[in-house]
């Protein structure tokens, strides 16, 4: 039996008992202030995914942005980025530290979308058509960059698609959340969303949404619960990037998942929250131990 089927039977069970559907968010805070800074920030399949709502003095709605980040290597990192005061689409752009050469983006039909890189400045703004940029939402494609004398160089866009939703979900959340005077940040736990991408879930499966509904009422509860939360996401994102580090990381992702994060997801669903704070205990004990190796 495949993993994907063990899972499909998993949620269908879950389902067939009622627990599919996520519990919902603590309800918006009013009182007579202005509206509090809306921002959050997250890793999505290996992506930096960054929203936000920004006051301007000049117009009468907050301004919508958001943007995907990847660093690939000291010399070449790759920005989608969104500003709804701009443009009904985003813009790519490439940080980068070559002295010249040309950057083509490679279709899934070999269809290139060459553009040359300015030795000048380090920030170059790809100029794409709203199609391309539409196909690059979709799909991973490739970047191939070429000079004379250079070796050619390919960094492909694997995780981008999965990214660019989660940053228009989160802006979506936020711009909710600001009409109700609150803002809330995705905050979602990195290594859970990682190790469920590394399964191939999306950013609303079974797993993140009975995992963030868990969060939820776990923190509601009391001063130390809270406190225990934040260390928890303080910790985990500098654990999972040192794991990353390791040519192994994935498997371990995916012991993870079925040692935890799956039994989890159901045990939140039946609200058995003690048990679930405890298995949670021993994760960052092992991912620690891990990224020390």
């Amino acid at each position: 039996m495949t993993a994907k089927m063990t899972r499909r039977r998993l949620v269908a069970a879950a389902g067939a008992l009622g627990l599919v559907a996520p519990t919902t968010r603590a309800g918006a805070q009013t009182g007579d202030m202005a509206a509090p800074p809306c921002e959050s920030e997250r890793e999505v399949s290996g992506w930096r995914v960054k929203a936000s709502l920004v006051e301007w003095p000049d117009l009468e709605e907050a301004v919508g942005l958001w943007e995907c980040v990847k660093q690939y290597s000291p010399a070449f990192s790759l920005i989608v980025a969104f500003d709804a005061s701009q443009s009904p689409t985003p813009d790519l752009y490439v940080l980068h530290k070559y002295r010249g050469g040309t950057l083509v983006l490679r279709a899934p039909d070999q269809t290139g979308y060459p553009f040359p890189l300015d030795a000048k400045v380090a920030e170059s703004q790809v100029n794409l058509s709203e199609d391309a940029i539409a196909t690059l939402a979709k799909a991973p494609l490739t970047f191939e960059f070429s000079a004379p004398g250079e070796p050619l160089n390919q960094y492909d866009t694997a995780g981008l698609p999965e990214a660019i939703s989660a940053a228009r979900k989160d802006l979506e959340k936020l711009n909710d959340g600001y009409n109700n005077w609150t803002c809330e940040a995705a905050s979602d736990c990195f290594f859970t969303t990682a190790a469920c991408g590394v399964v191939g879930l999306s950013d609303d499966c079974f797993e993140l949404c009975q995992l963030r509904a868990f969060r939820d009422r776990f923190a509601s509860r009391n001063q130390q619960n809270k406190q225990a939360v934040e260390a928890y996401y303080t910790l985990a994102p500098r654990v999972l990037s040192a794991l990353e580090r390791r040519p192994d990381a994935k498997r371990i992702l995916l012991k993870e998942y079925w040692r935890v994060i799956a039994p989890c997801a159901l045990l939140s669903a039946l609200r058995c929250d003690s048990a679930v704070a405890w298995l949670y205990k021993g994760i960052l004990n092992r991912l620690q131990a891990y990224a020390a190796q």
